[in-house]
C-alpha cells in the first residue's frame, strides 16, 4: 500500500492483480485490507498474538534509539500455521490492542506499507534479522511456548543481540564490517545496479564506478500512478534493481552515517511490484550487492549521497520528486516511505532509512519481494519521473548530431536517463541503428 502525500485514500497492489488498485481512506478500518491485516492487532483476538515494534512507538515520544524500523510480526498460536509480518513506515501505529488509529499528521506525508503472509517456520529467521537491525519493540504477547521454541526471536524480545551491525540475512545469516548500507550490502547482494528513492545527506553521491554496480538515485519528483510525491514530504525509502526484478523497502536513508547504524531492507523479488515502482523511478552497499543489478530509489536525501552510476549495472538511481501513485500526488516532502525497484527484474523493495550518509552507522533494514505485478507499478513511477520533458529537446539535438555513432563511453550517470528519455521523446525503433539504448552518453 502507497499513500501518497496530503492523500487519505491509497494505491495497493494486491496478489493476483497487475495494475494499482484504489485503496479506501486509511483513516477507517473497514473495507480494505490493510485494515484487515491490523484487526487483531488493534483489538484483542485469542488466534493472534504478535510483537510490534518502532522507532516512535504510539503515545511514547523522543524514545531514542538508532534503528528506523517499523512493523508487526505476528502469528496464531493455536495449530493452525498462520502468520504474517508487516513493515511499514508510520510513527505512532498501530496502537496495540487499543484501537485503528491512524495519525492524523501523517495523512501530510507519504507511506509506505507492506503486509506478507508468512509460515510460521520463518518467524525465528525474521526474528534473526529483526535483531540486526535492533528495532525498539513496544508490545509483546506471543506465548512463552512459542517463544521458548524460536531462539532469535525469544532474544529479540528480551533485548539480547550478539551482532555487530550491517549484516546480511537471506536464506543464510553472513557478518560484514561496518559499511554504508547501500553500496556495501545492498549492491553487492542483489548483484546489479540499483535506483533508489530515499533522502541524500551532502557526501554520499551516485556512484557508478563499477560496471553492474551503480547506485542511482531517483530524481525528485515522482509520480505514483497520477499521486505526486517529493523527496521533501515522502519518508519513504525504497530502491529498484538493474536488472532484475527486485524491490527493497529501506529503513535508513542514504546518509553517510548510516554505515555505524543497524539498518534493515526487504527485498521482493516479484516482477509485478517491480514494474510498478520501477516506473516511478542500505543502497549502495548492501542492496545493490543484494540485487545484483541497479536500482531506482524513493527516499529522502542528505546534502552528501547522490545517485551513484560508477559500476556498470549495480547503479543507485534517486526517484525525482514529485511522483504520481496511480494518480495520487507525492513528493519528498511529505512522503514518509522509503522504497526501491531494481534494473532490470522484478524485485522491489521497503527500506527503513533513508538514503542518508549517516544511515551507515545505524541498524537498516528492507524488505525486498520479486513479484512482477508490484515491481511493474513502482517500475512506471521511478521511470517517468527520473528525466523531464526538458531534457527531450537537448537529446534531440544530442542525436541529429551523432548519425554514425555506434556507441558512446558511459560517463557517469548518463545512461538512465538517455534510456527514459528516448521511451519519453522518440520512436526507438526508428533509431536501433544509431543508437544502443543502454551504451548512448548524454553530453552536454
Amino acid at each position: 500500500l502507497y499513500k501518497a502525500p496530503t492523500q487519505n485514500t491509497g494505491k495497493a497492489l494486491i496478489a493476483g492483480d497487475a495494475n494499482w488498485q484504489a485503496y479506501p481512506q486509511v483513516t477507517g478500518l473497514v473495507d480494505h485490507s490493510f485494515g484487515k491485516a491490523v484487526e487483531h492487532v488493534v483489538a484483542l483476538n485469542a488466534d493472534n498474538k504478535f510483537i510490534a515494534y518502532s522507532n516512535v512507538p504510539p503515545d511514547l515520544p523522543k524514545v531514542k534509539t538508532k534503528s528506523n524500523s517499523k512493523g508487526v510480526l505476528m502469528m496464531n498460536p493455536g495449530v493452525a500455521d498462520e502468520a504474517s509480518w508487516i513493515v511499514h513506515t508510520i510513527p505512532g501505529f498501530p496502537k496495540a490492542l487499543r484501537g485503528y488509529v491512524f495519525p492524523p499528521a501523517e495523512i501530510q506525508k507519504g507511506h509506505l506499507l507492506i503486509c506478507l503472509t508468512i509460515k510460521e517456520s520463518q518467524i525465528d529467521p525474521i526474528a534473526k534479522t529483526l535483531r540486526i537491525a535492533t528495532p525498539l519493540i513496544y508490545h509483546s504477547d506471543i506465548p512463552d511456548t512459542q517463544m521458548n521454541s524460536r531462539p532469535n526471536l525469544k532474544k529479540l524480545v528480551d533485548g539480547e543481540s550478539r551482532f555487530v551491525p550491517p549484516l546480511t540475512v537471506s536464506q543464510e545469516i553472513s557478518t560484514e564490517s561496518a559499511q554504508e548500507m547501500y553500496k556495501r550490502i545492498l549492491v553487492k547482494q542483489l548483484k546489479s545496479t540499483i535506483k533508489v528513492w530515499t533522502t541524500r545527506d551532502n557526501i554520499l553521491k551516485s556512484d557508478c564506478r563499477k560496471v553492474g554496480r551503480n547506485i542511482k538515485l531517483i530524481t525528485s519528483p515522482i509520480s505514483v500512478d497520477g499521486h505526486a510525491s517529493t523527496l521533501e514530504n515522502d519518508v519513504s525509502q525504497w530502491l529498484v534493481s538493474e536488472p532484475g526484478n527486485k524491490f527493497c523497502a529501506i529503513d535508513k536513508p542514504y546518509h553517510k552515517s548510516q554505515a555505524k547504524e543497524p539498518a534493515m531492507a526487504v527485498c521482493i523479488d516479484d516482477a509485478t511490484i517491480f514494474t510498478r515502482f520501477n516506473e516511478i523511478a542500505m543502497y549502495k552497499r548492501i542492496l545493490v550487492k543484494r540485487l545484483k543489478s541497479t536500482i531506482k530509489v524513493w527516499t529522502t536525501r542528505d546534502n552528501i549521497l547522490k545517485s551513484d552510476c560508477r559500476k556498470f549495472g549495480r547503479s543507485i538511481k534517486l526517484i525525482t520528486s514529485p511522483i504520481s501513485v496511480d494518480g495520487h500526488a507525492s513528493s519528498l516532502e511529505n512522503d514518509v516511505s522509503q522504497w526501491l525497484v531494481s534494473e532490470p527484474g522484478n524485485k522491489f523493495c521497503a527500506i527503513d532509512k533513508p538514503y542518508h550518509k549517516s544511515q551507515a552507522k545505524e541498524p537498516a533494514m528492507a524488505v525486498c519481494i520479486d513479484d512482477v505485478t508490484i515491481f511493474t507499478r513502482f517500475n512506471e513511477i521511478a521511470c517517468s519521473f527520473i528525466i523531464t520533458l526538458r531534457y527531450c529537446r537537448h537529446i534531440m539535438q544530442f542525436i541529429l548530431h551523432i548519425k554514425d555513432i555506434s556507441l558512446q563511453i558511459i560517463k557517469n550517470h548518463c545512461s538512465f536517463c538517455i534510456d527514459c528519455a528516448i521511451e519519453l521523446c522518440l520512436d526507438v525503433a526508428k533509431f536501433q541503428s544509431v543508437i544502443t539504448r543502454q551504451n548512448v552518453c548524454f553530453l552536454k
